[in-house]
């Protein structure tokens, strides 16, 4: 499956506080305002995560698979919010320290992730409230689906989110 690659990842990093390793959207290939995404990911036979997932047979953990979701959910409610139209540098004066929250529901694990793999994701907004957004997703390639559900996504600033940790210890980096 060929497609034009609306947005790298050196734009994407623009949208999202994500970075290597976690990181996992690579290009943005479509984008339609207030409607949907579709992101790709190369799952390299080289990632961190299959060195203890498992390393006698590498499989792509599935909350892995979620984030990836939920980061394309992400930017597109980044790309939304600064009414991005493709061809447009990303505005980066809007950029808030934002971290992004999400709850799943209904997420069906169709068939595994392998390294190797190319994956297409999908996200398609259901409904919007205030600054949440409701999506159906998808993870596929041109062969199988990997994953169908819903998922959401909203964004908090670091300033509201406490650094203290159930023994009273405070982390640093926030």
């Amino acid at each position: 499956m060929r497609m034009k690659k609306l947005l790298l990842q050196e734009d994407i990093r623009k949208l999202i506080p994500h970075r290597y390793p976690i990181l996992l959207i690579e290009e943005i290939h479509e984008y339609e305002p207030q409607k949907e995404i579709l992101g790709y990911a190369y799952v390299g036979s080289e990632d961190a995560v299959f060195r203890g997932h498992f390393p006698d047979f590498p499989i792509m953990p599935g909350v892995y698979l979620v984030e990836a979701l939920a980061q394309v959910s992400a930017i597109l409610m980044e790309l939304d919010k600064r009414q991005w139209q493709p061809n447009e540098e990303i505005d980066t004066q809007i950029n808030e320290p934002l971290l992004g929250v999400l709850g799943h529901s209904d997420v069906r694990f169709r068939y595994p992730v392998f390294p190797g793999t190319q994956l297409y994701l999908q996200a398609s907004i259901e409904k919007q409230f205030s600054n949440a957004l409701f999506l159906k997703v998808k993870a596929f390639n041109e062969d199988k689906v990997f994953l169908t559900g819903a998922i959401s996504v909203t964004s908090v600033s670091r300033k509201k989110l406490s650094r203290e940790t159930s023994y009273g210890r405070v982390y640093e980096g926030f």
